[in-house]
Parts: C-alpha cells; sequence; structure tokens
C-alpha cells in the first residue's frame, strides 16, 4: 500500500493502524516518490534476525575459508 506524505501528516497513526491491520506494509511517497516503509513490529523484528543470520553464516563460511585476518595490520589493508 503507497500512503502519501500528506495523507500520513492529516490521519496520523490511526491510518497507519487501519492499513497494519489489513496486513500491508505501508509505503511512504513524498512528492511522488517512494521514500519510506512502515512495517509492524513483528515482522520487523523478523527481518533483523534474519540480517543478523546471514551476517553469521556468512562470518562462518569466512572462518571456514580461513578468509580472516588475526593481525591489525591485515586487516587496516583489506579494509582500506
Amino acid at each position: 500500500m503507497i500512503v502519501a506524505a500528506n495523507d500520513l501528516k492529516k490521519k496520523g497513526v490511526k491510518l497507519i493502524d487501519e492499513l497494519i491491520k489489513k496486513g500491508n506494509d505501508i509505503i511512504i511517497s513524498v512528492r511522488g516518490k517512494q521514500k519510506y516503509v512502515i512495517v509492524d513490529i513483528d515482522k520487523y523484528e523478523k527481518l533483523k534476525d534474519s540480517e543478523i543470520e546471514l551476517a553469521y553464516i556468512e562470518a562462518m563460511k569466512d572462518f571456514k575459508e580461513k578468509d580472516y585476518h588475526t593481525d591489525i595490520e591485515a586487516h587496516i589493508k583489506n579494509i582500506s
């Protein structure tokens, strides 16, 4: 569901509650361009958990493939 910032400004949290209850993610458009997304907290927490899990999987892959450095100089060189 796409909502104009003006509608959100006029109707506020009541509008968000109504749309979230329908099971929709809400995209806020500003001057006709999609700019923000509102999701309910449960979905947000699942997304954050997925992000953390993916980072863990990537870190473990690097560890198994020995794709890491144990000294600060090598680390600095790698990120520069």
